[in-house]
């Protein structure tokens, strides 16, 4: 009798175990599946560049996750200065770079060029200005003497970077994508690129210190009466 009860117990022990490893296992594929669909979205995908309700420009694309050997490859793959970022910074969780253009195609449409001689009668031409734009996106001052221009210019910008899942439709998988904008309408946004290292799973682990002690424990029961 207590043969068979001690037969029952391990075969339910054992019957757990493997219905566990077969749990783990398909839900293993089943992540692994989509982490590799997700990432090959992420390479293949482009930026896509949009206008602001305050005219300024934003711009949105996959982030790109992995373990840190998979987004260095892909770093590598899309971006050297990236790359050499990741590889030297311990512990780091995210990188997102970004680059922008600064275009002003008019700072003054029209002014006086003072005509003035000098103590040897030379004729000089100069202009001296400070431009404010009338919403502070910039400001410039110019200084100008015969054919010699100097400028310094100014620009007030504020960028706003968002990291969030992106639904695609009923019954399709989001993605995970980063987003930024920026507030001056001089200055647009024209390229983006974004990594982020996902950290172990720590349930995962878990789930095979379990399994492994089941199995150990179902060893136990049969080696012992």
């Amino acid at each position: 009798m207590n043969n068979y009860k001690r037969n029952f117990y391990l075969l339910l022990t054992m019957a757990f175990f493997a219905c566990l490893v077969i749990g783990y296992y398909t839900y293993h594929q089943r992540v692994q599946l989509i982490t590799k669909t997700e990432q090959v979205a992420a390479l293949t995908d482009t930026v896509t560049f949009y206008k602001t309700k305050a005219g300024a420009s934003g711009a949105t694309r996959r982030i790109f996750r992995g373990s840190k050997d998979e987004v260095l490859a892909a770093a590598k793959f899309q971006d050297a200065e990236a790359y050499q970022t990741i590889k030297k910074t311990p512990g780091l969780h995210s990188l997102t770079n970004f680059t922008t253009v600064t275009r002003i195609d008019t700072v003054v449409k029209a002014d006086t060029v003072y005509i003035q001689k000098d103590s040897t009668g030379k004729v000089n031409h100069y202009l001296s200005k400070e431009i404010i734009e009338p919403k502070g996106y910039y400001t410039a001052n110019i200084d100008v003497k015969n054919d010699s221009v100097g400028l310094k210019l100014q620009l007030q910008d504020k960028y706003k970077v968002i990291t969030q899942d992106k639904s695609n439709g009923f019954l399709k998988p989001k993605s995970y994508v980063v987003d930024v904008q920026n507030t001056n309408p001089y200055v647009k946004i024209d390229g983006l690129k974004s990594f982020e290292i996902t950290p172990k799973n720590k349930i995962k682990t878990g789930i095979k210190v379990g399994a492994v002690a089941i199995g150990l424990g179902a060893v136990f029961l049969l080696l012992h009466k």
